[in-house]
């Protein structure tokens, strides 16, 4: 179950070993895979075509290349807005970035 942390309580578990930490980590997973899926659904027409699971594949190495970035960076976050708010800012800029990787990419289809 989520728990609801203050910016404080994110930083603090995510900084802890143990089990505060993988709860956090949890947490910090759900959060961000909820992001990026709204994110993909509502502002990528281009992916329609996509199976379910091959979205959730993009979805998933989206998550988990933003929970690196986001660890790595926790000394970077300042406060000015809530910590999960920072933290789809920084799964939302990675989906687009794959995004616009994988259409550069991509093969045109056939005519």
């Amino acid at each position: 179950m989520m728990h609801k942390r203050t910016n404080q309580e994110w930083l603090a578990a995510l900084r802890s070993r143990g089990p505060a930490r993988e709860q956090a980590l949890a947490d910090l997973q759900a959060h961000l895979v909820r992001a990026v899926l709204v994110y993909l659904s509502r502002h990528r027409q281009d992916l329609q075509a996509l199976k379910r699971s091959e979205l959730m594949q993009l979805v998933e190495g989206c998550t988990i290349e933003a929970m690196r970035v986001v660890e790595a960076k926790l000394d970077t976050f300042r406060g000015d807005s809530r910590f999960t708010t920072w933290a789809y800012g920084v799964a939302i800029k990675h989906a687009a970035g794959e995004l616009r990787q994988r259409s550069r990419h991509s093969t045109p289809s056939a005519q």
